[in-house]
């Protein structure tokens, strides 16, 4: 049974007790990862040179040795292993409470598909899947998960946010729509621009223009993997699109050529946005 243990601060003279946890833990608890082949004192090298300098550190302590530790990088949690005679003991909780303590936003992490135990442990404690990845990421090349949770519990995995984003991307898409399906007739037709597609054009134009006063709001509850400057790059681009396709559809608005510009420029944004769902989702 686990001795009253003790949460404190990792520093650099841990590096060895912490080395000797992670490749226990990874050894007892992970018989699927290949053969350790690093040696020991290289891992203690990564300990001193990669884990510690990234970000802060916690070791639990019991009877003055290290029986468990956590370090985090910005909002990762890049690791957090017990020895394997201390589990079940709240050795693992309790070094998570003191990163979620110190990481005051949403907290991610990244943990094996086949890790099973871990996987509950970190469910128990309010994270939620948000992301599957087939391990092309990892050095191990093994099928890994991407999970999440914010400072107030649970994160919601969203298919993009249903609350705002989205109905505005339908309104969008119908809007679209409709402007493809009119330049279209009108092109085949051989007409130019008329008073109904300008003004359908506008409608989609102050769409796009409140999606991304929106999207700029919420750019910070899309997917922990979101690029929200890439996010934010594609809205400000959908603004640009329609204004240019229009001066140049006014410039030609006595061929059918004016229609046409603004048929590619209505097709040409609804592939954006379908980009910009995805990218919302993480797939960036």
């Amino acid at each position: 049974m686990t001795s009253a243990f003790s949460i404190r601060r990792a520093s650099a003279p841990d590096a060895p007790a912490m080395a000797r946890v992670h490749i226990e833990s990874r050894t007892a608890r992970m018989p699927y990862l290949p053969p350790q082949v690093r040696p020991f004192e290289q891992v203690v090298a990564w300990m001193e040179q990669v884990v510690l300098p990234a970000g802060p550190g916690w070791v639990a302590v019991v009877d003055g040795s290290v029986v468990g530790y956590a370090a985090v990088e910005a909002d990762v949690l890049e690791a957090l292993y017990v020895a394997p005679a201390h589990l079940g003991h709240g050795v693992g909780a309790a070094l998570l409470d003191e990163v979620v303590r110190h990481v005051r936003g949403r907290l991610r992490l990244y943990v094996f598909e086949a890790n099973e135990g871990a996987r509950r442990f970190y469910e128990r404690h309010g994270f939620v899947v948000v992301e599957r990845r087939d391990g092309s990421d990892n050095m191990e090349r093994l099928p890994d998960l991407v999970m999440a949770r914010s400072a107030q519990g649970p994160v919601t995995p969203r298919s993009y946010d249903v609350a705002v984003l989205a109905p505005l991307t339908y309104a969008l898409v119908a809007v679209l729509v409709v402007l493809a399906a009119m330049t279209a007739l009108a092109t085949v037709r051989g007409r130019p621009i008329d008073n109904p597609t300008f003004y359908v054009g506008c409608v989609a134009e102050a769409l796009i223009v409140i999606q991304l006063v929106v999207g700029i709001v919420r750019s910070g509850d899309g997917d922990p993997a979101m690029s929200a400057a890439l996010f934010i790059a594609y809205l400000a681009g959908l603004v640009a699109v329609l204004p240019i396709a229009g001066f140049w559809a006014i410039a030609e608005r006595e061929s059918r050529w004016g229609t046409g510009v603004l048929l590619v420029a209505a097709l040409g944004l609804l592939v954006m946005l379908g980009r910009l769902v995805q990218i919302w989702n993480g797939q960036g």
